[in-house]
């Protein structure tokens, strides 16, 4: 078609009678031809669906937000349950090393048993002596050890010319 041209021609387009076109009641009504109505109603349609798209992605994010949140809350509890029976375990483990090296203390003061240089070094980091042996000469334990029971822990120090026992 030429520019400039109707597609239609005037006289085919339906004409509005001169009653409906005055009267009162109908002129709030907004004449529009069916493509201009279409286009409307795809464009609303268009919007509906952009909103529920928008929405739908808004709840979405919001749903893996809250998958995070839950996964990162079980990581935590594993976590915190893994490091509590970790530290039972060595509670466990200390408990009983205390025990067998409170029985071998047992065993070398009475006699039993004859103590290795790294028996009595555990015993007296149990003990909390540090890792020094004492400086006290063999016979000056035989005598603390004959005097045990007679005198009391000073006078036998004194005695033995001992600063700490």
């Amino acid at each position: 078609m030429a520019p400039g041209r109707p597609r239609t021609l005037p006289s085919s387009l339906p004409r509005l009678a001169p009653e409906v076109a005055l009267e009162t009641d109908l002129a709030y009504v907004n004449l529009q031809s069916r493509q201009a109505i279409l286009r409307e109603h795809l464009n609303r349609k268009r919007q509906q669906r952009q909103e529920q798209v928008a929405e739908q992605h808004v709840r979405q994010r919001s749903k893996r937000k809250i998958e995070e949140l839950i996964m990162a809350y079980e990581k935590a509890q594993l976590d915190s349950e893994k490091t509590k029976k970790a530290l039972e375990r060595l509670e466990k483990k200390r408990a009983q090393q205390k025990c067998e090296l409170e029985q071998l203390r047992l065993a070398v003061e009475g006699g039993e048993h004859e103590a290795t240089a790294s028996e009595e070094s555990q015993l007296r980091r149990i003990a909390g002596y540090g890792k020094k042996k004492p400086r006290l000469s063999e016979a000056d334990h035989a005598v603390i050890e004959e005097l045990a029971g007679t005198m009391t822990l000073v006078e036998i120090a004194a005695r033995v010319g001992a600063a700490q026992m």
